[in-house]
């Protein structure tokens, strides 16, 4: 039987491969260089068993909760940004952005919509736990982001056609109330 992936993997560089640990975990290795983290239901033998009254996409999804996230490379480092005291942006030499824990270091989440290599971040907070992040980069793009850290990243807008890369950029002041 087949089912699709989620585009988990797909917009987080695409998956190489998968091997299952124990009986309840599931690794996946990506084009990007992390380790995905998999936990299986504890439920996976009615699920399977109902293959045929299940659409794939939704069984998968109520097969596997996400994980932890290993990065296992950054490369070159070419802007990072604080979310709060406890969060940082950091974008690499890559078209990914990723959110990572100050504290542990941990990659919370990573978000895609760059089509080439990031170069700039900025951050906003414009309410309690909620942020918006900027990021421009080598496709000649800047993208803005909603995020409230509980889960990826939100991509909100887009702002095409800049004659060069972009290198710089700045919110121009405090958010309301704030």
């Amino acid at each position: 039987y087949e089912f699709s992936v989620d585009d988990t993997c797909e917009k987080e560089g695409g998956c190489l491969d998968f091997a299952v640990v124990g009986s309840t975990t599931v690794l996946c290795t990506t084009l990007d260089c992390r380790i995905l983290t998999y936990e299986l239901s504890e439920d996976v033998e009615s699920f399977s068993n109902n293959l045929d009254e299940r659409r794939p996409e939704s069984f998968w999804r109520g097969l596997v909760a996400g994980g932890d996230q290993l990065v296992g490379n950054n490369e070159q480092i070419t802007d990072l940004c604080f979310l709060g005291p406890k969060h940082l942006v950091i974008a690499t030499n890559s078209q990914y952005i990723r959110v990572y824990d100050a504290e542990t270091f941990a990659c919370l989440s990573s978000c895609s919509g760059h089509t080439d290599i990031v170069l700039a971040l900025q951050a906003c907070e414009v309410s309690e736990g909620r942020f918006l992040i900027a990021s421009g980069g080598k496709d000649n793009s800047v993208l803005l982001w909603d995020s409230t850290l509980s889960q990826d990243a939100a991509l909100v807008g887009r702002a095409e056609g800049h004659f060069s890369a972009v290198e710089c950029l700045a919110f121009s002041g405090r958010a309301e109330g704030r």
